[in-house]
């Protein structure tokens, strides 16, 4: 089994980044409502439930990511479609970046897919400032 190192436990720093991210993401794709974002933030911290479990496999796969909207769509449409989506798929993108990677295709594959780019924590929190200020700064 994986061993996990502290700071991939999802801290604070990761929280915020995800649920900055997400919201920003969410914002620049054009879903601008007041429910789209919420949303946005609310589902960004999601995959993370797994932590103590199969963390970075059980709710960080394309299956979950994918079909949990999906059927949020069609059981409980007051929930705003995209934006749940793009808080999922935000996450586990950002989360590709670090050294631990994420099984995407779990349960059919426990192999970790991830771009060893930052470490978790203040590092990522750090990256998704940058980039969120940058996106802004040019679109505006």
């Amino acid at each position: 089994m994986y061993n996990y190192r502290f700071t991939e436990r999802g801290g604070s720093p990761d929280k915020v980044a995800h649920i900055i991210f997400a919201v920003s993401l969410t914002w620049l794709l054009g879903y601008r409502t007041t429910a789209d974002l919420i949303t946005a933030a609310l589902f960004a911290p999601v995959p993370d439930l797994d932590l103590f479990f199969e963390h970075r496999k059980l709710l960080h796969n394309i299956f979950f990511v994918i079909g949990f909207p999906l059927f949020l769509f069609l059981f409980a449409p007051q929930i705003p479609f995209p934006a749940d989506l793009i808080a999922l798929s935000s996450h586990v993108a950002l989360d590709m970046l670090s050294f631990s990677g994420v099984a995407i295709f779990y349960p059919l594959s426990n192999r970790r897919f991830g771009l060893k780019l930052i470490s978790s924590g203040y590092p990522t929190l750090a990256v998704v400032l940058l980039i969120v200020i940058m996106i802004f700064l040019l679109y505006t």
